[in-house]
């Protein structure tokens, strides 16, 4: 009667006619189950397991009598459903970096460039994480930190923590402005940063920064607080990109 309506809020096809049966039935021997549902015993018991481990079925035993067993209150149904909304958002957050993941490697295996794009802080956030998952290389970065302390120093500054913290080494190419000049001089004797000064040349402002690393290539763009991250997975861009950050970094003094 209730079987279709059980099975879809999860239950499995002999779980939901078992539970229906005593639910209607009220309390019944195992035995009597098998015969009802058309079940072998073992594999009734089985489910009637399941459906006890689920909280929705419950066992008396009389001395001298086979157990008999009946349902849990149909609340317990809510309960349940509950639970597995709790899991399946677990799940979907577990999922969507496995998914990054995966999506990147396919693209590197299969010859094309994969694009991740995010928006917002987080996905600032999400962005510069990924870049902290190199092992024994460098991060290549090119940014104007005139405009990068206005909008995400917040954010920024944590990163920085964290990449001390784990050792990663990064060269830094900074357009020239006075926070650049004095986050030269404070990083000057730190062994995990090298920093090279950029003329600014025509270029006033350029809300952006760039970071070459692991065989991809990362942009962050702000202004205004309007934050755009992307992630280019792709061997020969990331050669281009390191390619021509090297050929700055050997022209600048």
């Amino acid at each position: 009667m209730f079987d279709k309506k059980l099975q879809e809020i999860g239950l499995g096809k002999n779980q939901a006619e078992i539970y229906s049966l005593l639910i209607s039935g009220g309390k019944k021997k195992g035995s009597e189950l098998a015969k009802e549902v058309g079940l072998s015993r073992q594999l009734t018991y089985k489910v009637l397991d399941e459906l006890m481990e689920l909280g929705l079925v419950e066992k008396e035993k009389k001395s001298g009598s086979a157990g008999l067993f009946l349902p849990a209150h149909p609340s317990k149904l809510e309960e349940l459903l509950f639970k597995k909304e709790a899991e399946i958002k677990r799940a979907q957050k577990e999922l969507g970096a496995t998914i990054d993941a995966l999506t990147s490697q396919y693209n590197l295996t299969a010859g094309k460039p994969g694009v991740q794009f995010f928006e917002g802080e987080e996905g600032v956030r999400k962005v510069l994480e990924e870049t902290l998952s190199v092992k024994d290389e460098i991060i290549y970065t090119i940014v104007d930190s005139q405009t990068l302390e206005k909008e995400i120093a917040d954010i920024d500054q944590l990163y920085v923590q964290e990449r001390i913290k784990k050792k990663i080494k990064k060269k830094i190419i900074m357009i020239d402005s006075p926070e650049a000049r004095k986050y030269l001089e404070k990083n000057k004797n730190n062994k995990l940063t090298e920093i090279k000064i950029a003329p600014r040349g025509e270029i006033k402002n350029f809300y952006a920064v760039n970071q070459i690393y692991n065989q991809k290539v990362a942009y962050i763009t702000f202004k205004n607080k309007s934050l755009t991250s992307s992630i280019i997975s792709d061997p020969d861009i990331y050669k281009l990109n390191r390619f021509l950050f090297e050929a700055l970094w050997e022209s600048l003094s």
